[in-house]
């Protein structure tokens, strides 16, 4: 089961704090990238139901959407990229997710259960085996589908868990190459103490609390 997301998360590109294009290495809300210059609208489709129904209608009048990378097919993301919208697909890069296909590969690099999450584990991305199967594996596969781009979680698990930062380093900047060699944008959510060490290899991100947080009590975004 996904993390249920009710809302539709709609943020202005000028707002810094929400959506952040990054270019030179500072954050600026005058992208460099030109695929980027006309995103003024997105939304944050994550969640059971996102995908469901008239996606064009739901999520037309956005520049960008963030979708599940292991959800969405090439039918959704053809859909939603008929009109120019820009889409990223959502990936987990410092967690196993336990309902993931891929988790019996991922399941060897796996540290402790995080409690707020059930069935997901912070991953020990300081083992060359895991950043592999991401990488190399995961992350070429689910861009195979279409995707603009894809839109990293969890890369700020280094501030608890800060022997994994150079491993996390690493990842993020194979990725980056990745998604250079593939003509794609890279984004990545959360983490602004931690954000220095990636801006070389973004495109893009978010701070998701300015926009949104999860009622753990209720079990759905508020």
């Amino acid at each position: 089961m996904l993390r249920r997301c009710s809302f539709r998360l709609l943020a202005a590109a000028a707002a810094l704090a929400a959506l952040v294009a990054l270019g030179g290495g500072v954050a600026t809300a005058a992208p460099t990238d030109p695929r980027l210059e006309g995103v003024s609208s997105w939304a944050f489709a994550i969640g059971s139901g996102t995908l469901r129904g008239d996606l064009a209608a739901r999520y037309g009048g956005y520049d960008l959407v963030v979708v599940d990378a292991q959800e969405a097919g090439r039918r959704h993301l053809r859909t939603l990229q008929e009109d120019g919208t820009a889409v990223l697909g959502y990936l987990s890069v410092g967690t196993i997710e336990r309902y993931r296909p891929w988790y019996t590969r991922l399941k060897p690099y796996r540290l402790q259960a995080w409690k707020d999450w059930k069935g997901e584990f912070f991953a020990d991305v300081s083992r060359r085996g895991f950043r592999h199967q991401i990488a190399r594996r995961i992350a070429p596969k689910l861009l195979a589908k279409g995707f603009d781009g894809l839109f990293l979680d969890n890369v700020d698990m280094i501030e608890n868990h800060k022997r994994q930062a150079r491993g996390m380093r690493k990842l993020v900047a194979q990725l980056g190459r990745l998604v250079d060699a593939e003509g794609s944008l890279l984004f990545a959510q959360n983490g602004y103490s931690v954000l220095d060490r990636f801006l070389p290899h973004l495109d893009g991100w978010n701070r998701e609390d300015v926009s949104t947080y999860y009622d753990f009590d209720r079990d759905r975004y508020r």
